[in-house]
């Protein structure tokens, strides 16, 4: 019968960590941006102030879940535990795809090269039409479009950064 008489007060406390989380979370919003305006490079801040922000925002909602699941007796560690298991099966399990993911973020860190240079990795060679955070797709010159995983990037040799 408490339960009934708490659940206001409960429904309140969840309201006031989801408003919290929100507001914490345009504050970090605002911290990155501003923590990254030193990149010169649209797509290096683009790039990063987009991983960066969705990082935050889950682990914003990972807390705000938590807390609430707190106020209403729900006991969090054992929560924690399958979050704790489930990262490192996900992470076991995305291995390639973390591996592109963090290569992706070199080759744009390093600007190796960029959209619109001619390029060639292993045996295709094509001018680069996007790269993103897990591919680089480069067209050849007979119209043939290439996706290579940014973890098969090992040697790239840009024809369009010549020196003379």
């Amino acid at each position: 019968m408490s339960f009934v008489f708490d659940l206001p007060m409960k429904i309140g406390k969840s309201f006031l960590v989801i408003l919290f989380g929100v507001i914490l979370y345009k504050v970090v919003r605002i911290f990155i941006k501003k923590a990254l305006i030193k990149f010169k490079s649209p797509r290096k801040f683009e790039t990063m102030s987009t991983i960066l922000n969705s990082i935050s925002k889950y682990l914003i909602l990972f807390f705000i879940i938590c807390k609430i699941f707190y106020f209403f007796g729900v006991d969090i560690k054992s929560i924690l535990t399958i979050a704790g298991i489930g990262g490192i099966t996900v992470g076991l399990g995305a291995q390639s795809l973390v591996k592109d993911f963090i290569t992706g973020i070199f080759i744009l860190f390093e600007d190796q090269f960029a959209v619109g240079d001619e390029i060639v990795i292993g045996d295709k060679s094509g001018k680069v039409k996007a790269i993103t955070l897990r591919t680089v797709i480069l067209e050849s010159e007979e119209g043939f479009i290439h996706i290579i995983p940014n973890s098969e990037v090992k040697i790239v040799t840009n024809k369009t950064n010549k020196k003379n």
